[in-house]
C-alpha cells in the first residue's frame, strides 16, 4: 500500500474517531447506545442484502463517518441500487417499529426512532461515498453513458457537500451544534477535490 493510500485511510478515520470520542464524553449512555444500535443495524442491512442477492461476503473498510462495505466483485446497477438502499431501509423499518411501540416506553423508543431516522437520512445524502451517492450513481448509469453519469454524480455530490457544510456551519455558529457534521463535510470536500485532481 502506498503512502498516499495510507494517509487517505488515516484521514478517513478521523471523523469517526472524533464522533466516537464526542459520544462517549458528552452524550448520555442512552444516546450512545441508540446511535450504536442504529449504525450496527444499518450495516447489517447491507450485509443481509448481499446474502439475499447471492453475492459473496463484502469487504469492510473505514471511511469518513463510519465504515464502507465494498463488494467482492462488480455488481450490476440493479444490485448496486438494492445493496445501497438496504442499510437506510433497515433503519427506516426499525424507526417504524420503535414508533409503533413508543406509547409503551415513550422516552427511549422515541430516542431510538430518532437516531434510526438520522442515520438513514444522513446516509441517503447524494454524496458519492454514501449510500445515497451509490444509489444515484446506479440510477443515472442505467439511463446514460458512464462518463455523463460520473459527471452528474460528481457535481451533485459536490453541491450536497457544500450545502450541508454551510448549514452545519450555520448551526455551529448560531447554536454551537453540528461540529461533527461540519468537520465531516470538510473532510468530504477535501477528499472530493483530491479525487478530482487525480482523475
Amino acid at each position: 500500500m502506498g503512502r498516499r493510500a495510507v494517509w487517505g485511510r488515516v484521514i478517513s478515520a478521523i471523523p469517526t474517531a472524533l464522533w466516537t470520542a464526542a459520544m462517549l464524553c458528552y452524550e448520555t449512555v442512552a444516546v450512545t447506545l441508540a446511535v450504536v444500535f442504529a449504525v450496527v443495524l444499518h450495516e447489517c442491512g447491507h450485509l443481509l442484502s448481499f446474502s439475499l442477492l447471492g453475492e459473496p461476503p463484502p469487504k469492510i473498510r473505514g471511511c469518513p463517518g463510519g465504515v464502507r462495505i465494498l463488494s467482492a466483485r462488480s455488481l450490476s446497477y440493479r444490485k448496486e441500487l438494492l445493496t445501497a438502499l438496504a442499510g437506510p431501509t433497515a433503519n427506516l423499518a426499525a424507526a417504524a417499529l420503535c414508533l409503533l411501540f413508543a406509547r409503551q416506553a415513550e422516552g427511549y423508543l422515541l430516542l431510538c426512532a430518532t437516531m434510526q431516522l438520522l442515520v438513514a437520512a444522513g446516509n441517503l445524502l447524494p454524496i458519492q461515498t454514501l449510500d445515497g451517492g451509490r444509489a444515484l450513481s446506479a440510477v443515472v448509469s442505467m439511463k446514460t453513458d458512464a462518463e455523463r453519469a460520473w459527471l452528474v454524480c460528481r457535481v451533485t455530490s459536490l453541491l450536497c457537500i457544500v450545502g450541508v457544510l454551510f448549514v452545519s456551519l450555520g448551526f455551529l455558529w448560531f447554536r454551537g451544534q453540528c461540529i461533527y457534521f461540519s468537520f465531516l463535510m470538510l473532510v468530504f470536500l477535501v477528499l472530493h477535490i483530491q479525487e478530482t485532481e487525480t482523475v
